[in-house]
């Protein structure tokens, strides 16, 4: 996860029995690891509009005195593209810090509510 919203997110999955752990490296990190993986054709990403409109928002500037900074720009967002991008830059490297049970599987085959009816994460 990031770290959007401090705690709150994290605080609702585990609500739900699901642990979530923060991305050790700032989005911008990701972005620029996820782009040699993209250009070199390794990745191969879903023809999904929200993803591409995301990927194709994100704005490359130069801050003062210090690296460049990879974002979305101003009132866009960057939620699908950067879990794409963790997962993508986490799935490359040598480690695999994943760590999925049985219990975790069986929840995920639980059907969904009818979209509308989660209140904890508004769309």
């Amino acid at each position: 996860m990031d770290r959007w919203a401090g705690d709150f997110p994290s605080e609702q999955f585990r609500k739900h029995g699901l642990t979530t752990v923060s991305c050790e490296k700032p989005k911008s990190d990701l972005y620029k690891e996820f782009l040699p993986l993209l250009n070199s054709g390794m990745v191969e990403l879903l023809d999904q509009p929200r993803l591409i409109k995301r990927l194709l928002g994100l704005e490359r500037r130069m801050t003062r005195g210090g690296p460049e900074k990879i974002d979305h720009a101003q009132n866009q967002h960057d939620d699908v593209i950067n879990s794409v991008c963790g997962a993508i830059v986490m799935a490359a490297s040598k480690r695999a810090p994943w760590n999925i049970t049985e219990a975790a599987i069986a929840r995920l085959r639980r059907p969904l509510p009818p979209r509308g009816r989660i209140s904890t994460f508004p769309m």
